[in-house]
């Protein structure tokens, strides 16, 4: 009688095994899912933390919904900057880097594609800065503070061409402004 018990234990434990593993390889196996309408696939972002670019190359919030550039920065589904970079973490190739330098900005001008994801890095290692941003509403969200050293987002660009005015707040020079031109 014991037998015919450990038998039947020992194969309802091998099915309860069995049972057990298709649950948890078809809950790690993700079905393809239609994607929803201002949902896309995610990408990597350039740094940890900041908006990533998704395979139509768009910037994106983590869950891959679009985003609201002209929000109250930091609000719900704006663009996400870095943490504070040293000089040395940002990359050479694939972002735009503009350099805070005494009372203005190297390059002082921009320009760009309408519609194009863009990673922009702000280096105020020479000259600290309290906030990077544009004057336009369309880019409002866009905001950076990187104090004395680097601090990246990716925005999209606007979709019309036009001249948009970004600003810095020197501690030591007061504003300093630059261009961006979309064309």
């Amino acid at each position: 009688m014991n037998k015919k018990i450990l038998w039947f234990l020992v194969i309802l434990i091998i099915i309860g095994g069995v049972i057990f593993w298709f649950f948890q390889s078809s809950l790690l196996a993700p079905e393809e899912q239609p994607e929803e309408e201002g949902i896309s696939s995610v990408g990597q972002p350039v740094f940890p933390k900041m908006s990533p670019i998704n395979s139509a190359g768009e910037v994106v919030t983590k869950l891959g919904k679009s985003l609201n550039q002209s929000a109250t920065p930091g609000s719900a589904n704006t663009p996400q900057p870095s943490r504070l970079l040293r000089i040395v973490e940002i990359p050479q190739e694939g972002v735009t880097t503009l350099q805070v330098l005494g009372n203005s900005f190297n390059p002082d001008s921009l320009e760009f594609k309408p519609e194009k994801a863009v990673t922009l890095c702000v280096d105020a290692s020479e000259n600290p800065i309290s906030e990077f941003g544009f004057r336009n509403s369309s880019l409002r969200a866009i905001v950076l503070n990187p104090e004395d050293q680097a601090q990246c987002i990716s925005f999209n660009t606007p979709g019309d061409d036009g001249d948009f005015v970004f600003y810095a707040q020197s501690k030591e020079q007061g504003e300093i402004t630059g261009l961006m031109t979309i064309k």
